[in-house]
């Protein structure tokens, strides 16, 4: 019983989904070919925090039994995060909102309609690029152009990643968008449809080369509003978390020679790559 309450704490870190905020965080990087120590060591501080707040979010929600010493494991992941912003006032500062805003998201947003897509768009978006942006030297112009096109980004994503849990956010008393509407799968259809744009754009005004690349992601998106269409939502978000990571590591690969962003980018896309694989077969064998 032990074994299982531990294998269930580690599934509710949700590990995986804090790959998109590091792909993002390596775009300014890419951009300014560039990647310094500071930006590495920044890495580490969502991933941390975002373990902590998903744990807290499973039980909340009582997906998982987890052992009684959960609230330790929390404490300690943001105590780590804490301790290893205190080496950059700009990730001090970040470290900080990431904390306040997960407790507003776990307590005041999910209640608000797309209060929840607001408040991860800050979150999973635009706050890690924007800190990426500011540790890498970008003009202030970017900086701005970057936080608020990767905002809009989470806006469009967020009904899409709600469907799911229709019946059970009302159950909760959640309010979203998608629990709250007659047409949930098309309106989410039609908001992430949008990000393709703001995809296209961000392409644009980072000069990459191989717009033309544009096709995989697009590929993708067509597979996932697909799959949206069929209430499939299971293979949706797979598809979506995809279409994210590939659509940013195109990107990355267009406007960098940076040896160690290519590296660190190929990873990430390796290991999503396992996850969809894995994920496709699992779903299609139930």
């Amino acid at each position: 019983m032990r074994g299982e309450k531990f294998v269930n704490l580690l599934k509710a870190t949700r590990a995986t989904r804090v790959l998109t905020v590091l792909t993002i965080i390596l775009i300014p990087a890419a951009y300014a070919n560039n990647f310094p120590r500071i930006l590495a060591l920044f890495l580490t501080v969502p991933a941390l925090i975002y373990f902590a707040f998903s744990i807290y979010n499973a039980y909340r929600d009582n997906d998982y039994v987890l052992p009684n010493y959960f609230p330790i494991i929390i404490v300690i992941l943001l105590t780590t995060a804490l301790i290893i912003s205190f080496s950059n006032k700009i990730i001090l500062i970040a470290t900080c909102l990431w904390i306040v805003l997960g407790l507003i998201y776990h307590t005041i947003a999910r209640r608000i309609i797309l209060g929840d897509a607001m408040v991860a768009g800050i979150t999973h978006l635009a706050l890690p690029i924007t800190i990426s942006s500011i540790l890498v030297g970008l003009k202030l112009e970017l900086i701005i152009f970057l936080c608020f096109a990767s905002y809009l980004l989470g806006i469009s994503i967020g009904p899409t990643t709600n469907l799911k849990d229709i019946q059970e956010d009302k159950k909760r008393k959640y309010k979203t968008l998608v629990n709250s509407i007659k047409t949930p799968r098309l309106t989410a259809a039609i908001f992430l449809s949008f990000s393709f744009l703001i995809i296209s754009i961000i392409y644009g005004v980072l000069n990459a080369t191989q717009i033309w690349l544009l096709f995989f992601p697009f590929i993708l998106l067509s597979f996932t509003i697909r799959q949206i269409c069929k209430n499939k939502i299971k293979q949706a978000l797979i598809y979506l978390r995809f279409y994210l990571i590939n659509s940013m590591i195109i990107l990355i690969w267009s406007i960098t020679s940076n040896l160690t962003i290519i590296i660190i980018s190929s990873g990430i896309l390796l290991i999503q790559l396992i996850i969809i694989i894995k994920g496709l077969k699992w779903n299609t064998s139930m």
